[in-house]
């Protein structure tokens, strides 16, 4: 088998969970906090064949960059930061992996429009010394989220083990949580919920942060709202 064949072979088999996940209901390691049925983003994403690919939603149309008069404020705390980056975690215990979660409240209403600016105003570590044409911001599906963290969450690093099925659905489920600004404490409802009225966006950013290694080993997303002026950001990295 080709090292080509072999990788899409890992890929495939890493997107999309059983559609009736065997879960131990006995509160081994968190997984009796996952819905027994899959919610709809879980069917309908990249695995179920009907979404393009994360590459490919990075060639397409980027929103614009209009200049913002919003002032942000980061309200990233540790215990967030941790929660979002669950899907990366074995990233950096098992490998070279490297994660940026932050979290941030604007002074109003954040538009498409508003995103790459701020982004570039914040300059989080994957973004530093970017300028605006260097961050390109793809809307996309809550679906392609989920399949692009739950890809990661499941599969291995380069080095390390695989996580397997059931605990990257659960990590998965938890940075989507931490990213649309679930309490700690939400059910899945409420997690689903929140998710669904989110503005989700695919980033492309051109920074030495990345290691560029593997387009499967670098990932840039955001998420603004549900409040209007709430944005997240989530980026990791790694190499062999």
């Amino acid at each position: 088998m080709s090292e080509a064949e072999g990788r899409q072979e890992h890929e495939d088999s890493a997107v999309t969970p059983s559609r009736s996940p065997r879960i131990r209901r006995n509160g081994g390691y968190g997984l009796d906090w996952l819905p027994l049925e899959l919610a709809d983003f879980e069917r309908h994403g990249p695995g179920a064949g009907r979404e393009p690919a994360w590459e490919g939603l990075l060639a397409t149309r980027s929103v614009d960059a209009n200049p913002s008069d919003l002032e942000v404020v980061e309200c990233t705390t540790e215990s967030w930061a941790a929660r979002a980056s669950k899907a990366f975690e074995h990233w950096k215990q098992h490998s070279n992996g490297r994660v940026d979660a932050r979290e941030y409240l604007a002074s109003g209403a954040i538009g498409d429009g508003d995103l790459r600016t701020l982004i570039v105003q914040e300059a989080p570590s994957f973004a530093a010394g970017a300028r605006t044409r260097a961050v390109r911001a793809m809307p996309v599906e809550l679906a392609h989220v989920w399949g692009r963290l739950y890809r990661a969450a499941n599969s291995s690093t380069f080095y390390g083990p695989r996580p397997g099925a059931g605990l990257g659905r659960l990590h998965a489920w938890q940075s989507i949580a931490a990213l649309s600004g679930a309490a700690p404490t939400a059910d899945p409802t409420e997690v689903a919920d929140r998710a669904r009225v989110c503005r989700w966006f695919a980033l492309d950013v051109a920074s030495d942060w990345f290691w560029g290694v593997w387009w499967l080993s670098d990932v840039a997303l955001a998420c603004v709202g549900p409040e209007s002026d709430r944005f997240a950001l989530l980026a990791a990295t790694d190499t062999d």
